[in-house]
């Protein structure tokens, strides 16, 4: 067993520092929103505008328009911070300048054969609804043992699409087995974040809103391995944390979690071998944002944790994929952007909480649940020469 731990560590060290290299910030489209000039410039920590996209829903969880910015009350670390950026967003506005674009992907890694073969006919039906014609540009990727694979999109054509999945075979043989033990849990998590990586860096550089529907059971979170992990591990994988939510948030990614397959749960639940019954709930223990390196854990780059953390959601328990997709794509028809200077920080990479509070009962803000501080990026000498 010691051996086997051992060689987890290893992997999650290698697989976050990849993970963290990886991803740069990105350039964010012209239609992103200026929030004016950064502040403290002479400071270690430069305070940067924070732009957010925020979904209000009523208590049936339907998207709500037609809020004011008064309506709103942002906290930063439990202090009130001012707005300075607001626009509302609806069916109304134009798409030219707040572009939406969605992504499936059909993870058929973490998701077992029998929920993936039930679930294809499902997603069809979402895409052929309304005769086929889709709200958004659409992309429908499957996620296998050999990476991502892009069936078709982004298009607004769902017929198109639909026809894609049926004339494509999406379910594959699982190459890590249950008696993989820790070692294959180990494997999977790796694979699963270099694919969702992979797509996350690619989308990055796509203008405007991208909301990711993942329908998958989730990549193994190796509860209990964090207690064996040694200082430069934990340290590696904190840094893949803060590059992953700073990526998400400059990228305006929103990532939602449908579980297609409740009944059979999801893999690789425990740090000791792998369980077809975890505690599906056992995400929420990792999704207040980790502060410092020796507090980090797998389990806070779980993907119903980034779900959760994007503003996005996390369905589990739903007897209706094509509905529950639709209720995600639903959440890009009225949101809000709104932008705050971030706070003053005393070193890099300091967790910042945010809070958006709505001044109207029954409702309920939905967005990104924090960020982390970066240090100043000062211009180079030669720029600073051509005044």
């Amino acid at each position: 067993m010691k051996a086997s731990y051992r060689l987890c560590i290893l992997l999650i060290s290698f697989s976050n520092a990849l993970f963290a290299q990886q991803i740069s910030q990105p350039a964010v489209g012209a239609s992103t929103p200026s929030a004016g000039p950064s502040t403290q410039a002479n400071s270690a920590i430069v305070s940067h505008p924070i732009h957010l996209n925020v979904v209000v829903t009523d208590k049936s969880g339907k998207p709500q328009a037609g809020l004011q910015q008064q309506d709103f009350t942002l906290l930063d670390n439990k202090t009130p911070q001012k707005i300075l950026f607001f626009d509302a967003v609806n069916e109304l506005t134009s798409k030219a300048d707040h572009p939406v674009e969605i992504t499936l992907v059909i993870d058929t890694v973490n998701t077992p054969f029998d929920a993936v073969a039930n679930e294809r006919p499902l997603i069809a039906k979402f895409l052929r609804q309304n005769g086929g014609k889709l709200a958004y540009p659409t992309s429908l990727i499957v996620f296998s043992n050999s990476g991502l694979k892009v069936l078709g999109g982004p298009s607004f054509d769902g017929n198109a699409l639909s026809t894609s999945l049926e004339n494509n075979n999406v379910i594959g043989l699982p190459s890590i087995h249950d008696a993989s033990g820790i070692a294959g849990a180990s494997d999977l998590f790796q694979l699963s974040i270099k694919g969702f990586d992979t797509l996350v860096r690619a989308k990055a550089s796509v203008p405007g809103r991208k909301i990711i529907i993942w329908l998958s059971n989730g990549w193994p979170t190796l509860a209990g391995i964090e207690s064996s992990m040694q200082k430069k591990p934990k340290e590696d994988l904190f840094t893949s944390v803060v590059a992953a939510s700073n990526t998400l948030r400059l990228a305006h990614i929103t990532v939602y979690n449908v579980d297609p397959g409740a009944a059979t749960g999801s893999r690789f639940g425990a740090p000791g071998g792998m369980s077809r019954t975890p505690n599906k709930f056992g995400y929420l223990s990792y999704v207040k944002g980790v502060t410092k390196p020796e507090n980090v854990a797998p389990g806070d780059l779980a993907l119903q944790v980034l779900a959760t953390q994007t503003g996005g959601r996390v369905i589990i328990n739903g007897n209706d994929i094509a509905s529950e997709i639709q209720s995600c794509v639903d959440d890009a028809s009225a949101f809000y952007i709104i932008s705050f200077e971030s706070s003053a920080s005393e070193q890099p990479d300091q967790y910042h909480g945010i809070e958006l509070q709505v001044d109207k009962p029954g409702l309920t803000a939905r967005t990104t649940t924090g960020y982390y501080s970066q240090p100043e990026q000062r211009p180079a000498a030669t720029e600073g020469k051509k005044e």
